[in-house]
């Protein structure tokens, strides 16, 4: 049978371990969130950039700023 000092040590040890755990899964999916906005902000500039140098017939016919004076 193992001494109650020794449990109570192992019992916090273990409960550290699950508490970083938990730690590090939250620090994992806040930073998914992160990378996520990321990349979707990256693709709109890619988006911007392909429209910009290829607009379509609207933007040719009405977009004022695509006009060079």
């Amino acid at each position: 049978m193992i001494d109650p000092i020794s449990a109570l040590g192992i019992a916090t040890a273990a409960f550290n371990t699950i508490k970083k755990g938990f730690e590090v899964g939250r620090d994992l999916d806040s930073m998914y969130g992160d990378m996520g906005k990321w990349m979707g902000a990256v693709s709109d500039i890619d988006n911007i950039h392909k429209n910009s140098n290829n607009p379509s017939t609207f933007d040719k016919l009405f977009n004022l700023s695509l006009i060079h004076i």
